[in-house]
């Protein structure tokens, strides 16, 4: 008998020892209906849920000469304390077809990214929680614009669930 033969012939026989060792030392029977056996207790383990969590966007003016700026301000809690880790996404509100190189040109109010409306919301920036806030500066808004604006919030193992804030609308002054 040749070698490679003889080889595979040795193999084979292992195989089928181990296997039917294993299942010697098993307490499921290999032909019988599997899972626990009778009147064995079961542990049942119960993974921590996240807290719901809540959000309010806040608006700071800062007008630099000629360039209007809105500081967005995002405070993040849970229970009434401030969150203490997880990101913010804000985003705000601009007409779907108005695209220059990519970026939205008309902002709009939040009404209008709603379903129906004629915007839909945009990315800004993403910018991490520190002691329940987050904060991102928004450039260059015409006077007497009014822009909406909201944020994501993802707890990334902070505890808090992920949710996304009520929409604000913010006005810059004439």
């Amino acid at each position: 008998m040749p070698r490679r033969t003889l080889a595979r012939l040795l193999s084979a026989a292992v195989a089928g020892l181990a296997a039917g060792a294993f299942a010697a030392c098993s307490d499921q029977s290999p032909v019988g209906p599997h899972g626990p056996a009778p009147g064995a207790v079961q542990k049942v383990s119960v993974l921590a849920q996240p807290v719901s969590g809540e959000g309010d966007i806040s608006f700071i003016p800062n007008s630099i000469g000629e360039r209007n700026e809105v500081i967005l301000v995002a405070q993040v809690t849970a229970e009434g304390n401030p969150a203490q880790g997880g990101q913010v996404l804000f985003q705000f509100c601009a007409s779907r077809g108005s695209l220059e190189f990519g970026f939205p040109t008309i902002p709009l109010p939040s009404a209008e990214c709603e379903p129906g409306g004629s915007g839909r919301w945009f990315r800004i920036g993403t910018v991490p929680v520190v002691a329940g806030e987050a904060s991102v500066t928004f450039c260059c808004i015409s006077s007497g614009s009014t822009i909406g604006f909201r944020f994501v919030y993802t707890g990334q193992g902070s505890g808090i669930g992920n949710f996304t804030s009520l929409p604000e609308d913010y006005t810059q002054p004439a």
